[in-house]
């Protein structure tokens, strides 16, 4: 049975008592005050971070995004990419980009507190105690933070809290990140670029082992999870609609539908169009009693028009299988490639 260091780091341990560092952590100290249960704390900390659709999914996400949990841009490509960066609570939405934009849930502060994870995230090795009067954890407490843990025992709640500040870590990977994080309300103001390089490094060493089945993927494109969840229907999305259409609804009115779909009606109503006036033109040449040489180019030019119509459909069709049969070959490379 493998086994791993709190958060596979022998370093994550003194860097990660941020109690002393950040005021904003204090937050995560009030559930030890009013005495409320692990269970109870699990629960709210699941519904805040967990990922139902993408779990599900996780056996066919590798044809929709690449098969990495290495795949994060840092925020700085974000901004050299056009993308602006849009705070979602919603954590089916973090690291989801689409077009423009790309979506990222701050980090709760509950997860910069270092008895926070002690309490109510790590497996159980023993009873805690606290010093009540400076806020520092006891000698049996330290040891018994760093003991082994079983990869398994770690519970589906830790496993996807370490994914998610994982995630962090390979997006605030210089200081510039930083900035860009602090001023677009992702991580606390209090703190200072060389503390939480200090507190995130550690994540960097995690293995996918022991993070959540989203997490052992990176970024996605939200068009393609709405074609996944179309295609697979996973439960936890069929609960909500009896046919999923999107893994996230991003148009709200007539005017969106209108703008992208518009398009494609036009040029499918003029290929008809000309299909049919073509139909209409040979129709007419066949039943004249007489043909100028006039009347034969018209019927010849409505014989090309369709051609060109025909062939203008069958490229297009074609094209769209080519790149998806290209995206799959690549996906397949990727994943067998990797081992999984």
């Amino acid at each position: 049975m493998e086994k791993c260091q709190p958060f596979a780091c022998h370093r994550f341990h003194p860097l990660i008592n941020l109690l002393k560092m950040m005021p904003v952590s204090n937050s995560g100290t009030e559930m030890f005050k009013v005495g409320v249960s692990r269970p109870e704390v699990v629960s709210i900390l699941e519904q805040e971070l967990d990922t139902a659709i993408l779990n599900e999914m996780h056996p066919w996400l590798w044809l929709v995004a690449k098969k990495s949990s290495q795949h994060v841009d840092s925020l700085h490509e974000h901004v050299f990419k056009n993308r602006t960066i849009t705070i979602a609570e919603n954590p089916a939405l973090h690291l989801v980009w689409m077009y423009d934009r790309v979506y990222l849930k701050p980090i709760p502060c509950e997860l910069l507190n270092y008895r926070f994870w002690i309490n109510f995230l790590i497996p159980q090795v023993g009873q805690l105690s606290y010093t009540t009067q400076s806020g520092q954890l006891t000698q049996s407490s330290q040891q018994n933070s760093q003991a082994d843990y079983e990869i398994d025992s770690l519970s589906s709640t830790c496993q996807i809290a370490l994914g998610f500040l994982r995630t962090y870590s390979l997006l605030i990977q210089h200081e510039s990140d930083f900035v860009i994080a602090q001023s677009s309300n992702l991580i606390p103001k209090s703190i200072t670029y060389p503390e939480f390089e200090d507190f995130i490094s550690a994540f960097r060493f995690i293995g996918d082992e022991v993070v959540s089945k989203r997490y052992m993927y990176g970024q996605f494109r939200l068009t393609r999870l709405n074609w996944a969840v179309r295609l697979c229907r996973p439960a936890s999305a069929t609960n909500k609609t009896i046919f999923p259409w999107y893994y996230h609804e991003m148009r709200w009115q007539t005017a969106d539908y209108l703008r992208d779909y518009g398009a494609v009606a036009v040029f499918i109503f003029a290929v008809l169009s000309l299909i049919l006036s073509s139909l209409q033109v040979m129709i007419a040449v066949q039943a004249l009693p007489t043909r100028s040489s006039f009347l034969r180019f018209s019927w010849v030019f409505s014989i090309i028009t369709m051609i060109f119509c025909a062939s203008l459909v069958f490229a297009t069709i074609l094209g769209i299988i080519v790149l998806l049969l290209v995206q799959t070959q690549f996906a397949a490379r990727m994943k067998y490639k990797k081992g999984f």
